[in-house]
């Protein structure tokens, strides 16, 4: 049986919804799904780690900020020596681009990015991306015997349903010193949210006041 470790993301203590819907690209695969998750207070995220589809869950406290892409990196490197997972999946965010090269070209993974579609077969691991503004889709076949980083592209995959919560489990993590810190966050104002919009026009600055 294969095994797939989705890294959760929290934002603010919230399971974001491309972490649901990676949970989903992974049951589709089969196998044992299991939920990394990296919380200052895990105990407060244990409402939301009942997903249909997750096996178990392993959390990790961290009191950093969760915009800290060096404290994620080192989460994310101690839940795949603990897992020891066949594929890992997280969502195509600002966040996990920022750790995701890391942490594949420190293990040896094969990455791909921006997925679009997965596929499974005895042979492997097969990736879809859609590139040159969507005309072209390329798929990317991985060879089965070397873990996978797969970062999906979010509003693809259906969001996994609420269910029954999974066992969990902590996980215990030296972190070590961290170079970023953070100043101030400053929140957007409105309820716009690009990766939700079905269609996005963009005007230049060649259009002036017109």
């Amino acid at each position: 049986m294969t095994t797939t470790l989705v890294l959760g993301e929290l934002i603010d203590n919230v399971l974001a919804d491309v972490s649901r819907e990676a949970v989903t690209a992974a049951a589709a695969l089969g196998g044992d799904i299991v939920l990394g998750l990296v919380s200052p207070d895990p105990s407060a995220v244990v409402d939301q780690i009942g997903l249909v589809g997750v096996t178990r869950v392993v959390c990790i406290a961290a009191s950093g900020s969760d915009r800290d892409h060096e404290q994620a990196l080192q989460a994310a490197r101690a839940l795949v020596a603990d897992v020891q997972p066949d594929m890992i999946l997280a969502g195509f965010t600002i966040r996990a681009a920022a750790f995701a090269g890391a942490l594949a070209q420190e293990l040896d993974l094969a990455l791909a990015a921006d997925v679009v579609a997965l596929a499974s077969t005895d042979d492997g691991i097969t990736a879809t991306r859609s590139i040159y503004d969507g005309r072209v889709r390329a798929d990317i076949a991985f060879p089965a015997g070397r873990p996978v980083f797969v970062l999906i592209r979010a509003s693809v995959w259906e969001a996994a349903a609420t269910g029954p919560a999974a066992p969990s489990r902590s996980l215990a993590v030296e972190f070590a010193a961290s170079h970023v810190r953070a100043v101030q966050l400053v929140r957007p104002t409105g309820d716009v949210d690009l990766t939700r919009s079905d269609v996005i026009l963009a005007v230049g600055r060649g259009v002036g006041s017109q």
